[in-house]
């Protein structure tokens, strides 16, 4: 495997901690500790055709939860223009994150894109409550580079949230047969 290691990720997100909110730290820490484990069972459920994006939302439950957060699942919105529930809100020390979680991989289909940019308007649009807004976006491809590819690269630029230049990619995995991004972006 080439790509970033444990190590690589702990040590830069370290550097990048006291630049960033606290919560938003510990809720990465708190994914990276499982992210490859994550990863391998996404490419084992991508060779079917079923829908798992729920199966992400309990073991992110999982994880949190052994992290010592406080999680509700499927928290409603206050703002349901957009949609009723958001996938997680996790707490700790007073402070709470809205998440919304999204998977993509190589059979995933065009309009998918709007299913994306439409959880990020439902976070966006939660105003009235003082969470962090997160959107969680795991992509698992069959290139070498998912940020490189001209055709995830056009899939991914139709998002009016996700840009290529600002984004963070903060986990990118190249593998022998592809590779595996996690694009976390904040509202």
């Amino acid at each position: 495997m080439v790509g970033w290691s444990w190590r690589n990720l702990c040590s830069a997100l370290a550097l990048k901690r006291s630049h960033m909110n606290k919560l938003i730290s510990e809720i990465k820490l708190s994914i990276l500790q499982d992210v490859a484990c994550l990863f391998e069972r996404i490419r084992l459920f991508n060779q079917t055709p079923n829908s798992y994006e729920e199966w992400l939302n309990w073991e992110l439950y999982l994880i949190f939860k052994n992290q010592g957060f406080d999680v509700d699942v499927r928290p409603r919105y206050e703002e349901k223009e957009f949609k009723k529930f958001a996938d997680l809100l996790v707490s700790k020390n007073d402070k709470q994150a809205l998440i919304e979680v999204k998977i993509a991989h190589s059979h995933t289909q065009d309009k998918y894109i709007w299913e994306i940019d439409k959880d990020a308007k439902a976070l966006e649009a939660e105003s009235t409550q003082d969470y962090e807004r997160i959107l969680l976006l795991f992509l698992s491809s069959n290139y070498a580079l998912i940020n490189k590819d001209q055709d995830w690269k056009e899939w991914l630029e139709q998002s009016e949230y996700i840009d290529l230049n600002t984004s963070s990619i903060w986990y990118e995995e190249r593998l022998e047969n592809g590779s595996d991004a996690l694009y976390f972006i904040q509202t």
